[in-house]
């Protein structure tokens, strides 16, 4: 029987097939699951089902790309999906495509890119917290974190994994982009100049869980 992509709404403990460890999923996670398992848990209201990653539709693919700093990047290396798509290089984030994947390194979860694009039908960007455990208050100088202080009021956030995102092109992005490169110039942390730059364009952006870059760490 295939494996099915679902996605935890509430906190789901359960036993992995492979080597039969206990490993806790919270809501946003993804994990793969079998037709029996996934119908006990949709009718307990712990996960979202969404078809297997192979079949995960990416919207008007002819216009979706890549956007990298990394001039050495291979296609192949972020997987199967992306060896079709267009790819730019530039040192600093566009988004010239309708659907842009800005990739400049960290962990890739390949399989999550058909999803991430097919996100963007409903979101204007989608971004990956960094880690629950690293706050904007614990990053950057104590000049910028004072300055960003101002800006958006409370430091006690986490902040978002910059080096992948995901933009839908439209008039939201394009000011949120320029404005994080407004932000850069004036102190080189890029995961505060997003927040501040985030802050004052406010757009439609789904935060997704470090696990969508990492996966889920066994214990």
């Amino acid at each position: 029987m295939a494996l099915k992509w679902v996605q935890a709404i509430s906190i789901v403990t359960r036993k992995e097939d492979s080597d039969g460890k206990r490993i806790t999923y919270y809501p946003g996670d993804w994990f793969q699951a079998r037709n029996l398992e996934i119908k006990q848990r949709l009718a307990a209201g712990e996960i979202a089902l969404y078809a297997n990653t192979g079949d995960a539709y990416i919207f008007e693919p002819n216009e979706c790309g890549i956007v990298t700093s990394i001039k050495d990047l291979k296609l192949d290396k972020l997987g199967s999906a992306a060896e079709t798509l267009s790819i730019s290089y530039s040192l600093e984030p566009m988004i010239p495509y309708l659907y842009t994947f800005y990739y400049t390194g960290g962990k890739f979860r390949e399989e999550m890119l058909p999803i991430s694009f097919d996100q963007l039908q409903k979101w204007e960007a989608a971004v990956p917290i960094e880690s629950f455990n690293i706050l904007a208050e614990s990053i950057g100088t104590v000049e910028e974190r004072k300055y960003t202080l101002e800006i958006i009021g409370d430091l006690r956030v986490p902040v978002y994994d910059v080096r992948q995102m995901y933009f839908r092109k439209c008039e939201a992005t394009f000011a949120l982009t320029e404005a994080w490169k407004a932000e850069i110039e004036k102190f080189p942390e890029p995961r505060l100049a997003f927040l501040r730059a985030l802050y004052q364009n406010p757009l439609l952006i789904l935060a997704l869980p470090p696990t969508w870059r990492e996966g889920i760490k066994k214990e």
